[in-house]
């Protein structure tokens, strides 16, 4: 009875991460895959800096300056909004500004999609920055720009940056799609303004990845994944690397602890989920149990997994461990392999 249950629940995990992936039906903008993820330039966004009415830059308040590094959420290139200030500032706001090239919008081949979404890779370095007291802050925020009417709409509003966070993806953002025109040429804008109240001197920088607007039909036999803002498999790799694993676990005695998330953007669809880790490398064999948990979009959960007793020891005294990990949304299903840090239990 005992082996027959176990055979039985082999076979329904199997037939819910194996079942066929449909093709997912999207366009992204802007079209140059180079203007998405940086690889080797800027892609050909422009820059410019602004400063409040009284700034000195430097000297007044902190000069903003935009450009590309090696690196990113990716490891091929990004962009980024640095902050420098050489002496004790005054209040004042400073303003880095990247446009995108100028891109024709044709919906979804040629259609109004059924939705659009935007999405994007953050890295926020500016501790030295906000100092502890809370009073200086900044913000990023994102429009797409229409060239012609110089009409703006608000894809992402003001976001304040955390004081040091490494790269992770933004929540994806809808956008509706019947204010994006047919035809019309249009420029992604990101917006990063950093405030000063209380005077310090420091530097700090603020970069961008994997920037993306898609557009996707709705329903599912249309590769809109029933109405899933989560699309195609690119779009949930990203997901899983950078938002539903986190950027550390821990180990209590036995058991290897895991929180994870289920974007909002997999509405209406769940997230399905299949963690195990192992034991040494990328492709090694596993150190734990298999666990499978099931989250609705917008929840998370920490999920408590069997460490196998011959990696107890080590896996108590590891400093990153490599997880591997399987997700479906809706038809979508990718497999991640990443390495994450143990948090020390106290």
């Amino acid at each position: 009875m005992k082996l027959r249950t176990l055979l039985g629940a082999m076979t329904a995990s199997a037939l819910m991460f194996a079942m066929p992936v449909t093709a997912a039906n999207a366009d992204t903008y802007a079209p140059d895959a180079v203007s998405q993820d940086f690889t080797g330039s800027q892609g050909g966004w422009s820059e410019t800096s602004e400063y409040s009415g009284l700034c000195v830059q430097f000297l007044v308040c902190p000069a903003a300056s935009n450009t590309w590094n090696a690196g990113g959420a990716d490891g091929n290139g990004y962009i980024r909004t640095s902050f420098l200030s050489l002496a004790e500032t005054l209040a004042g706001t400073s303003v880095g500004r990247w446009s995108s090239p100028s891109f024709t919008y044709n919906g979804l081949k040629g259609k109004t999609p059924g939705s659009v979404t935007f999405d994007m890779n953050v890295q926020g370095a500016l501790g030295a920055l906000l100092d502890v007291t809370g009073f200086n802050d900044a913000s990023y925020s994102v429009d797409l720009v229409d060239q012609g009417n110089g009409n703006r709409i608000s894809v992402v509003p003001s976001t304040l940056i955390k004081k040091d966070a490494g790269w992770t993806a933004i929540p994806s953002a809808s956008v509706n799609p019947n204010l994006v025109k047919l035809g019309h040429n249009y420029k992604i804008q990101i917006t990063t303004t950093y405030h000063a109240v209380v005077t310090v001197v420091a530097t700090g920088e603020v970069g961008f990845d994997n920037v993306r607007l898609t557009t996707a039909a709705t329903d599912g036999g249309d590769g809109g994944n029933g109405g899933s803002g989560i699309t195609n498999i690119k779009h949930l790799r990203k997901l899983v690397k950078h938002y539903i694993l986190p950027s550390s676990v821990s180990v209590d005695g036995r058991f290897l602890l895991v929180h994870v998330k289920c974007p909002p953007a997999a509405a209406p669809k769940a997230c399905q989920m299949q963690l195990q880790g192992l034991q040494k490398g990328k492709f090694s064999k596993p150190a734990t149990a298999r666990k499978i948990a099931k989250l609705r979009a917008g929840k998370e959960r920490t999920l408590k997994i069997r460490i196998k007793p011959a990696y107890v020891q080590s896996y108590s005294k590891a400093k990153k461990i490599w997880i591997k990990t399987i997700v479906r949304v809706g038809t979508v299903r990718v497999t991640v392999r990443k390495p994450i840090k143990v948090k020390t239990q106290h």
